[in-house]
């Protein structure tokens, strides 16, 4: 039985620059609930605070890691690997929101 070597262009990279763009941007978000909590004196293992401004910090970090790494970005890359424009085109989290 021959292996198949699987051939990637060179616009595949658009693909891995999303998935990366993706990742960092949730790093960058919860760096700021770090720094939320601790401007806003929030002790773990409490999740919410009384003031509404540090809630806005944490729900859009939740938000972010539940529409953008589920595991559906991850999964993409693998299943769109003939298809890397459309991929490297549209976000996962475009994607997800346009089908539910």
């Amino acid at each position: 039985m021959d292996a198949t070597p699987i051939g990637l262009n060179a616009d595949f990279g658009y693909v891995i620059l999303v998935t990366i763009s993706a990742i960092i941007m949730s790093w960058k978000v919860g760096y700021q609930v770090v720094s939320a909590r601790k401007k806003f004196n929030v002790q773990y293992p409490k999740m919410y605070s009384e003031d509404d401004r540090f809630n806005c910090y944490q729900r859009a970090h939740q938000n972010t890691i539940f529409n953008n790494l589920n595991g559906s970005l991850i999964h993409n890359n693998f299943e769109r690997v003939g298809f890397y424009i459309n991929l490297g085109s549209l976000c996962s989290s475009v994607k997800e929101r346009i089908l539910r």
